[in-house]
């Protein structure tokens, strides 16, 4: 019984870290909804700078919000479906800590001072852990509740 229990924390945890990176891919969407004039003002308030209004940039904006959306919706995916889609989930955690390092290391060789890209890794890191974490524990957690069910069967069997 205390297995069940422990997993469906551990289950929490890990759909929690998905509804957390939905939210955060998900919010993409925005760009996919506002006026060009809106899009280019929210890159120039994100750190972009003075980004002057480029049509290629706008479409490869659009182009790119819709794909973190895309991502967001899967994240959601696997927060709604945890057992279901848990090759998913694997996937989803990985990338998250791949992304994560790739940011890390390309803001790091870019030398980049503003602190917008440190909310971008921790986000990653931080997801993808939980995630992975909650992954690992449960797969360990469903091994040792197969194992107490054979002992037992084991020991039913002999009587």
């Amino acid at each position: 019984m205390r297995l069940t229990v422990i997993r469906g924390w551990i289950d929490f945890a890990g759909r929690a870290s998905a509804v957390l990176a939905a939210v955060g891919w998900g919010m993409s969407i925005a760009g996919l909804m506002v006026s060009s004039q809106t899009a280019f003002e929210l890159l120039n308030g994100m750190g972009a700078g003075d980004l002057a209004y480029n049509p290629m940039v706008d479409y490869w904006l659009r182009m790119t919000a819709f794909a973190f959306t895309a991502i967001g919706v899967q994240f959601l995916v696997v927060a709604i479906w945890w057992r279901r889609f848990s090759s998913w989930a694997w996937a989803g955690a990985i990338f998250q800590l791949i992304g994560g390092i790739i940011l890390l290391t390309t803001a790091n060789k870019l030398a980049l001072t503003s602190g917008n890209y440190q909310a971008d890794v921790l986000f990653c890191l931080s997801t993808g852990l939980l995630m992975l974490t909650s992954l690992i524990v449960g797969h360990w957690i469903d091994r040792l509740s197969l194992a107490k069910k054979d002992k037992r069967s084991a020991h039913m069997s002999r009587e």
